[in-house]
């Protein structure tokens, strides 16, 4: 999902809370996240205290400004977008800040296993030290693709690519799942 879906649902979810007409801001996230910790994930307090650092950085630099002239959104979802990607251009730190929570929502609402960071470098450095072995499985298979069980077939160059963006990036708990059935189907 892109950044634009992301922000959609997240707004959309945040905001049943909230009385009509209201904007939903990142830090109305700090509030719900804080009341619904995601306690089970080990990173959690981590990632909501780099996400508040980064809001308050974003704010405190001034120019370009957290919230530009014109951005007001209220009920203007287009103007919802349009901030959103324009603190994704011009604040990186809470835009990884950002991408991080969400991940850690989604796992949630994905219904995926927890994986804090120490896991997820375990788990790469699991896959790199039997690469080698898997690309010789991968490549004797029909269609030149390791299956995962359950009809699911990934490319290891996929796998090794997502791993890459590290833990704290979208996608890296089903990344971790996968290379957690990699190592139950083809342990060394």
């Amino acid at each position: 999902m892109n950044l634009r879906g992301r922000i959609d649902k997240l707004f959309e979810v945040a905001s049943r809370n909230k009385p009509a007409n209201t904007f939903m801001d990142l830090d109305d996230f700090v509030e719900y996240f804080t009341r619904f910790p995601m306690t089970h994930e080990p990173d959690f307090d981590e990632c909501l205290a780099e996400f508040k650092a980064a809001i308050a950085e974003a704010k405190a630099q001034g120019d370009p400004p957290y919230t530009p002239e014109g951005y007001l959104p209220l009920d203007n979802m287009g103007a919802v977008v349009r901030l959103s990607l324009y603190r994704g251009e011009n604040f990186p730190r809470l835009e990884a800040a950002t991408e991080w929570l969400f991940e850690l929502h989604r796992r949630i609402h994905g219904e995926q296993p927890p994986c804090g960071s120490n896991e997820f470098i375990e788990l790469a450095r699991w896959f790199a030290a039997n690469k080698d072995r898997l690309q010789q499985i991968e490549q004797a298979t029909p269609r030149g693709l390791l299956s995962l069980g359950m009809s699911t077939d990934e490319p290891l160059w996929a796998i090794k690519s997502n791993l890459e963006e590290g833990a704290r990036a979208e996608g890296s708990g089903k990344t971790a799942e996968r290379v957690r059935q990699l190592r139950r189907l083809y342990p060394a």
